[in-house]
């Protein structure tokens, strides 16, 4: 049984940009690297975010390049896998990395009624992952 990536991301472009990287996304052929993901779309004014799992790691940094590429639209990636502890963030814009991080996910010293901790950090992955995997 793997351990679940959490991963979303979210596309900044013309209408037209983002139309085709949503159609992209809900593609269910061999096209694209979401097939074997269940995807949650969201539509904003201008954006729009795509929150979905990968089995242990997130989608290699090349295939999410190659989506910025095509559809030549700024894209933020942030993932995150509390099982192996490791999260991080790719930011492309028309296919060139910008910005990066790989860190371990920081866990809060209390734990809950369960006996699970928190997680606290980085600041980044906070509010910006749908989940935090495992």
């Amino acid at each position: 049984m793997p351990n679940w990536c959490a991963n979303r991301i979210i596309v900044t472009g013309k209408p037209e940009q983002l139309t085709a990287v949503t159609d992209f996304a809900r593609d269910e052929g061999e096209v694209s690297f979401f097939n074997e993901a269940d995807v949650d779309v969201t539509a904003f004014e201008g954006t729009v975010q795509i929150d979905f799992d990968t089995r242990w790691a997130p989608p290699e940094c090349a295939d999410i390049r190659a989506l910025s590429k095509q559809f030549s639209c700024h894209v933020i990636h942030t993932f995150s896998e509390s099982g192996e502890g490791f999260c991080g963030y790719h930011v492309y814009a028309c296919g060139e990395c910008i910005d990066s991080a790989s860190d371990d996910l920081e866990w809060s010293e209390e734990r809950d009624e369960y006996g699970y901790a928190r997680v606290v950090g980085p600041e980044y992955v906070l509010g910006n992952v749908p989940n935090y995997g495992g």
